[in-house]
């Protein structure tokens, strides 16, 4: 610039700088604004991951209706009961069930599940039991097949505690029967292939035959109930998307657990 007695005055190349500089500080501030407001537009790709049981009969429900209402938002489901690396399988959002490790993803808890241990009344009276007794005193499930769910592990114990009188009851298994997702394990035991743990959701997705053909083992006693969490990785902000499905999956939940209390 030039320098006067009272005043300084940029020079033309001066002048040329100084507007380039405005130049990429408005095309900045408006980047900035875009990328804020796609944030609360329902506008984009998600990748969604969670078992398949939630995934049948709640989330894909909830996500169809969603997109119904927001069709440019692009979703994309994957059902498996095997928990994922959010980061390594680039999913977006996670539903699980259980309770979860420390963790640095986000977590916010959106429902519950209540699940039963079920069998079929062939597999009983092949085995000698009624379906009375083994209600009444379910540790009589130790000496039966156990169908686990590959998550389950290999030692498995059901903590259950009897809806009236509250007294304990500890039933512990060692499975001899696996398989790597619910509606798998759901056949098995339909077939007479042994004792399974089925959500309270899934049953009531069958139909009237297929529930008088099992055997609700717990139906005198409560599992504990197992807490559902919505997980992602974004640290900052959450998408306006992310928000969303949550709140679309979390409404779902809720009107399922009312209907099962009814």
């Amino acid at each position: 610039y030039k320098r006067q007695t009272r005043r300084q005055v940029l020079t033309p190349a001066g002048k040329a700088f100084y507007l380039q500089c405005q130049q990429i500080a408005d095309i900045s501030k408006q980047a900035w604004n875009d990328a804020y407001n796609a944030q609360e537009q329902a506008i984009g790709n998600i990748s969604i991951s969670a078992p398949h049981a939630l995934m049948d009969i709640i989330i894909a429900p909830a996500i169809g209706r969603l997109i119904s209402q927001h069709p440019e938002i692009t979703p994309s489901l994957y059902a498996q009961d095997q928990r994922v690396h959010l980061l390594v399988e680039q999913i977006d959002l996670a539903v699980r069930i259980g309770q979860l490790k420390d963790s640095e993803l986000k977590q916010k808890r959106i429902g519950s599940l209540v699940d039963h241990l079920c069998v079929s009344k062939a597999y009983l009276l092949h085995n000698g039991i009624s379906h009375r007794a083994i209600q009444h005193n379910p540790s009589l499930c130790e000496s039966l097949h156990y169908i686990a769910n590959t998550w389950q592990g290999n030692t498995i114990r059901h903590e259950l505690m009897h809806i009236t009188d509250k007294r304990h009851c500890l039933v512990k298994q060692r499975p001899s029967r696996f398989a790597n997702s619910i509606n798998s394990v759901l056949s098995m035991v339909q077939q007479g292939a042994g004792v399974g743990l089925i959500p309270q959701l899934v049953i009531d997705q069958l139909k009237e035959h297929e529930r008088n053909e099992l055997v609700i083992i717990t139906s005198e006693y409560q599992l504990r109930h197992e807490p559902i969490y919505a997980l992602h990785a974004f640290s900052q902000s959450t998408p306006f998307v992310v928000q969303l499905c949550i709140q679309a999956i979390t409404d779902a939940l809720q009107l399922t657990s009312a209907a099962q209390d009814d």
